[in-house]
C-alpha cells in the first residue's frame, strides 16, 4: 500500500503533530459554529449552496473525533473508511463552493440515487421505512448542468478543483483499497514469506498500519477543507485564520480554487448569458 503513494505528500509533520491540529480545529469549530452563541447567517446569495457545503463541512466535523482517537490507537485499518469520508466530504464541499453550476447537479445526482432507491425498495417484499420510501420518491427540478458528471464521480471533483486534482483522487482510491471487502483488504492481513513451504503467506492478524501519518495528514486537511468551504458562506473571522494557520502547518492550500477545465467548462460560450 505504502509503495502506492508515490506523489502522496504528507508534510514534513509527525502524526501527532496533525492529530494535535485536527482536536484544534474541532474546538474551535465548536466554539464558533455554535448557533447559540451567534446566528449562522449566510454570506452567499444561494441559499442552497450554503446549506449543502454548511452540511458537509459539519458531517466532515462530526466525524472527527472519532477519526483522531482511532489514529491515536493505531487502528490504521479501522480508520480509514472514515478518514476516506472526510476527505470526500471535505472535497465535496470546496466543490460545490467553487463551481458554479454544481449545486443543481448534486441535488440531481440525490434525485436519481432516490428514485432508484424507491424502486429497488418497491420491487422487495419488504416494508421499510414507507415514509421514507415516499420521501425518496419526491421530485426536484431537473435540469442537466455542465457539472453533472462530477455530480456522479469523485475524480471528476477532483479534477474541478486545484492544487490536487488527479493527486487527490489517486489518494482517494488508495483509501478505497482498504475500505471495500476487496483483495486489497485482504492481502493487509498477511506477510510475504519466500522461505516458506510452497511459499504461503504468514498471517497476520494484528497487522502495523503503515499509513498513520498519511491518514492523520488527510483528517486535518479534511478539516481545513470542509471548514474553509463553510468559512465562505459563514462569516467566521477567528475560524479564516484557524484554518489558513492550520493550512500552513499541514503544508497545503487552505482553499482550493476552480480547474483551468473547469473554469472554460462552466463558463457560458461568447454570446450567450
Amino acid at each position: 500500500m505504502v509503495d502506492e503513494l508515490v506523489v502522496v505528500r504528507a508534510g514534513t509533520g509527525t502524526v501527532r503533530q496533525y492529530l494535535d491540529i485536527a482536536d484544534h480545529l474541532v474546538d474551535c469549530w465548536g466554539t464558533e459554529m455554535d448557533p447559540g452563541r451567534r446566528p449562522l447567517g449566510t454570506t452567499v446569495d444561494d441559499l442552497d449552496d450554503a446549506i449543502s457545503i454548511l452540511g458537509l463541512a459539519t458531517h466532515t466535523y462530526s466525524l472527527a473525533p472519532v477519526a483522531v482517537e482511532l489514529l491515536r490507537r493505531k487502528s490504521g485499518w479501522a480508520v480509514t473508511p472514515i478518514v476516506r469520508l472526510m476527505f470526500e466530504c471535505g472535497i465535496t464541499a470546496q466543490w460545490v463552493r467553487h463551481v458554479p453550476d454544481s449545486h443543481v447537479a448534486f441535488v440531481n445526482e440525490a434525485a436519481r440515487q432516490k428514485t432508484n432507491f424507491a424502486k429497488a425498495v418497491a420491487a422487495t417484499l419488504l416494508d421499510i421505512a414507507g415514509d421514507a420510501a415516499s420521501a425518496a420518491m419526491k421530485t426536484y427540478p431537473e435540469a442537466y448542468t455542465s457539472s453533472s458528471g462530477g455530480a456522479r464521480s469523485f475524480e471528476r471533483r477532483c479534477r474541478d478543483l486545484q492544487p490536487g486534482g488527479r493527486e487527490y483522487y489517486a489518494v482517494y482510491r488508495l483509501l478505497c483499497t482498504v475500505s471495500h471487502a476487496s483483495p486489497g483488504l485482504v492481502e493487509q492481513y498477511f506477510l510475504a514469506n519466500e522461505s516458506g513451504p510452497g511459499r504461503v503467506p504468514t498471517f497476520n492478524p494484528r497487522p502495523e498500519p503503515e499509513t498513520l501519518l498519511l491518514l492523520a495528514h488527510l483528517a486535518a486537511s479534511s478539516l481545513v477543507w470542509a471548514g474553509r468551504a463553510a468559512g465562505m458562506v459563514v462569516k467566521r473571522d477567528r475560524l479564516r485564520s484557524e484554518f489558513r494557520q492550520a493550512a500552513r502547518e499541514l503544508g497545503i492550500e487552505s482553499e482550493l480554487r476552480l480547474s483551468d477545465d473547469a473554469w472554460l467548462r462552466t463558463r457560458p460560450p461568447k454570446g450567450h448569458g
